[in-house]
């Protein structure tokens, strides 16, 4: 792209949407169970390739060194808890970073952003597992580090349970007879608190790969607002979320590892793989279910109310718009005859 192209949009929903990442790991439900719990080391290093990339197509030198010398610093400067873990999330943080501003590099301009991510992601985690493999003891190494750092997390969200069931008000409100009617109820709650670090551990490449598609699509959004020498088009309206129909056999193919008798690390397999494509087609029914509202020209207290109905019904929500998407791949529901533009880019 030429260096001097324009700017895309506002800021508003890009900082949002940064805020929300920085954030939400911190969370006590959240906290837990985030593989990397530094969430700004995936942006800043993805961003610091961007621009190095950037750089090449005619940007300023001055802003790629600035976000390499950030990101080198904020990687050096993290306090050593559990070093083992610290180097996995840091090598996985720059493998990334990598290989995302190779894609970059040699991609054609018109390629869109998910393509160039998912085609990054693959490359890294294609790397990493080279390198474990070709390391002793190092996926058992790695597994450990992981358990072992899961297990030394806070969990807020027990830990203020707990507290609370020891206040005198609470301790009364169990006396009575609804409280000792939903008492169990609680109990169950403060079980499923306490077990969820440990549960999430197997789902955790899966947690990982969307946690670092996120902060690629944040750097990507971020670099196309601070810097002129584009890399590609910017980030596309949620509306118009989609991606290549064949990704539908990574979901079948996690759905037959899951289901097929062998168990093991097939069965693990199966599950991050359901995990991994069924959040994004998840994703993918959401911009479907945008892409209806906003033909229907639905008023601004109709998606409120069904935004409330999606949270209070979270599960079976998620697995609706799961399917919404996952059928978008054959219904093509936003550009039907009838009522629809081109087909968007994403």
């Amino acid at each position: 792209m030429a260096a001097d192209a324009a700017r895309p949009g506002g800021w508003a929903l890009l900082l949002s949407a940064l805020a929300a990442f920085l954030l939400v790991p911190a969370t006590p439900l959240v906290q837990s169970i985030a593989p990397v719990r530094d969430a700004p080391w995936l942006v800043v290093t993805a961003l610091a390739a961007c621009t190095v990339v950037g750089w090449g197509a005619g940007g300023r030198g001055w802003l790629a060194l600035m976000w390499v010398a950030l990101a080198i610093g904020l990687l050096a400067v993290s306090p050593v808890v559990r070093p083992t873990y610290l180097g996995l999330e840091r090598g996985w943080a720059v493998l990334l970073a990598a290989s995302f501003g190779i894609v970059c590099k040699t991609s054609p301009p018109t390629m869109p952003f998910f393509p160039r991510a998912l085609t990054a992601l693959a490359l890294t985690v294609s790397i990493a597992g080279m390198l474990a493999v070709a390391t002793p003891g190092a996926v058992r190494a790695s597994a450990d580090a992981v358990r072992s750092d899961v297990a030394a997390r806070p969990n807020a969200a027990v830990a203020w349970m707990r507290t609370t069931e020891q206040s005198p008000e609470w301790q009364q409100w169990r006396a009575s007879p609804i409280g000792t009617s939903l008492d169990e109820g609680v109990q169950t709650v403060d079980g499923v608190l306490a077990s969820l670090p440990d549960d999430a551990i197997p789902f955790f490449p899966a947690l990982l790969a969307l946690e670092s598609l996120a902060a690629l699509a944040l750097a990507w959004g971020l670099y196309h607002r601070i810097s002129r020498a584009r890399l590609g088009d910017h980030l596309g309206a949620l509306r118009d979320f989609r991606f290549n129909d064949q990704l539908a056999w990574g979901l079948i193919a996690g759905i037959v590892l899951f289901l097929l008798p062998t168990g093991g690390a097939w069965r693990g397999t199966g599950m991050n793989l359901m995990l991994f494509f069924g959040a994004l087609y998840t994703v993918r029914g959401l911009g479907v279910l945008v892409w209806f509202l906003d033909a229907a020209h639905a008023a601004a207290p109709a998606r409120v109310l069904l935004a409330i109905a999606a949270t209070v019904l979270s599960a079976p929500a998620i697995v609706g718009l799961g399917l919404l998407g996952l059928g978008d791949t054959w219904m093509d529901w936003r550009h039907r005859p009838g009522g629809a533009t081109s087909r968007p880019t994403t």
